[in-house]
This record gives structure tokens, sequence and C-alpha cells, in this order.
């Protein structure tokens, strides 16, 4: 994301036109639980013709006016709890479910086996074809590995289902990559991911976006989980591994949970990345 796309960005709504989001931000403070995904649904619903480009610039207002309504007072301990709690379930191969409540992350799971049972209580099937759906008018979504993956997933067919997805992921990581130095191509995977999220936060503080700090730190903790390195494959992981998947080390099948967990992985990158208009970085990073 450029420098440019924040410019005059310093919080003052006075200075912005809010006049085409008043139905959605009224929404928001009567409802303040809703889940992050729902927020952007109604924000999608507002941007109508020309109030595209305006709402771009007032993203990061609404930020603000978002955080100051969520929990104004907020101490640094509670914030680095609660980034913690995100990082947690990340570790156990969790994002944030669109039907979640919206403080549903700011408690740790104590296991994987509870943080699976917490979590699939908002994965109901008429909640898994919404994500497709919405994914289905994506811009940056490739509708026809999509459908293979809906049409696996209907099937029982979860290895295939996120053999496809983890393809579909990579492919819009490394399309936002940048080399490093002297390397001849694009990180993928979580050296991808991380440095595309790292990107991001440097662009968002700890007191005025936590929600959108949250998220970004869950984020990358399931990439760290989902994408993590095979290690020679000496020992079986006890989450779903890209590596171990793509390179046929896995011994036991791949669950419903797990894959589901995978798609959730694809809509949150997704739909952060179009929440937040990430472009292709520019940057060269320097050893």
């Amino acid at each position: 994301m450029s420098e440019d796309n924040h410019e005059n960005h310093d919080g003052d709504l006075g200075n912005l036109n809010l006049n085409p989001f008043k139905d959605m931000l009224d929404t928001v403070a009567n409802s303040i639980i809703l889940p992050f995904q729902q927020v952007v649904t109604k924000v999608r619903e507002a941007v109508i013709g020309g109030a595209l480009e305006q709402f771009q610039k007032t993203i990061q207002a609404f930020g603000k006016a978002l955080q100051a309504l969520v929990d104004p007072d907020i101490s640094d301990e509670e914030i680095q709890r609660r980034i913690s709690s995100y990082q947690a379930w990340g570790n156990y191969g969790w994002v944030v479910p669109p039907e979640a409540p919206f403080d549903l992350f700011n408690t740790a799971p104590s296991d994987l086996k509870t943080a699976n049972r917490i979590a699939m209580q908002y994965c109901k099937p008429q909640d898994i074809e919404s994500i497709f759906s919405e994914l289905e008018q994506q811009k940056h979504v490739r509708k026809t590995d999509l459908q293979e993956a809906k049409f696996c997933f209907d099937n029982k067919k979860y290895k295939s289902c996120v053999m496809i997805l983890f393809s579909m992921i990579d492919a819009r990581l490394i399309r936002l990559s940048a080399k490093k130095g002297k390397e001849k191509q694009r990180p993928s995977g979580s050296e991808a991911a991380n440095r595309l999220i790292d990107h991001i936060k440097q662009k968002y503080d700890k007191a005025n976006y936590l929600f959108i700090v949250l998220r970004l730190a869950g984020l990358q903790a399931c990439y760290d989980c989902i994408f993590a390195r095979g290690n020679d494959f000496k020992m079986q992981v006890p989450t779903i591994n890209r590596n171990f998947i793509d390179h046929g080390m896995r011994w036991k099948r791949v669950t419903k949970t797990e894959c589901i967990q995978v798609l959730l992985l694809y809509h949150e990158t997704i739909t952060i990345l179009d929440f937040l208009n990430v472009k292709k970085m520019t940057v060269t990073f320097k050893h």
C-alpha cells in the first residue's frame, strides 16, 4: 500500500464527507458486536458509484471511530493480552469465522480440541455456503478454482479441496510480494504472508486501529501454523499443514474441520486485503 493512500488520513472526521456512510455507521454504533466481515458487507452496500474513492479516503478515520466505540479506554496490557489471544487461536489454525461474535477471540482456547469445538459452532453449512458465495464476488479470486474447491468440499473430497485452496492462497500472496535484496524470485507461503502482513502493520498503530491489528496478528499466527516448514517431515504435526499436504507426507486423512480452517484462512486473507485496499508491494527489502 503506497503512502499516497494515507495522505490527510489523520482521523479528522470533520474534514470528510460521511453522508454516504451514515446508515452504515449508525448500524455499527447500535450493533457493535457485528463481526468484521459483516461490517465489510455493510460498507460494500454503502459504496455505490462515485462513493468508492471517498470511501477509501474515509476508511482510516472510520477505523478510529470504530475503535472508540468498541473500547475507548483499553490499556496497553489489555491490548497485548488480546493480541496474544488472537495469536493463540492462530497457532491452532483458526482465524475468526465470519459468523462468530465480535469478541470471541478475545479469550484464548486452552487446547486444539477446545479451539475446534468452539470455532466450529460458527461454521454451519449455511455459513460455509455464504463464504463461498462471498468469495465468488471478489475481484481477485479465480472463479474456476473456487468452483472446483467448492465441488470437492460439497462431495467431501477435503484433501483435494485444501490443495486447491492452498494454491489460491499462494497465488494471491506471490502476486502481492516483492523480492528481497538480490533474490531472483518472489517468496511464497508463510514467508510471503509474513512480509505482506508486516508491511501492512507498519501503517496501523495498536491504539487507534486495534480491530485491524488483532486480525492481522491472528492471521499471521495462522499462516505460521498452517504454512509451517515440514522440517524434513520427521514428525507429524497436529494441525493441517500445507507442506505436509502438498508434498504427500500427511499420513491421516484431511477432516472437514481442517478443510474449513483453510477456507477461512483464504477468506480472511482476501477480506483483509480488500478491506484495506492492499496493492502489490513496491518496496524492495534489503538484507
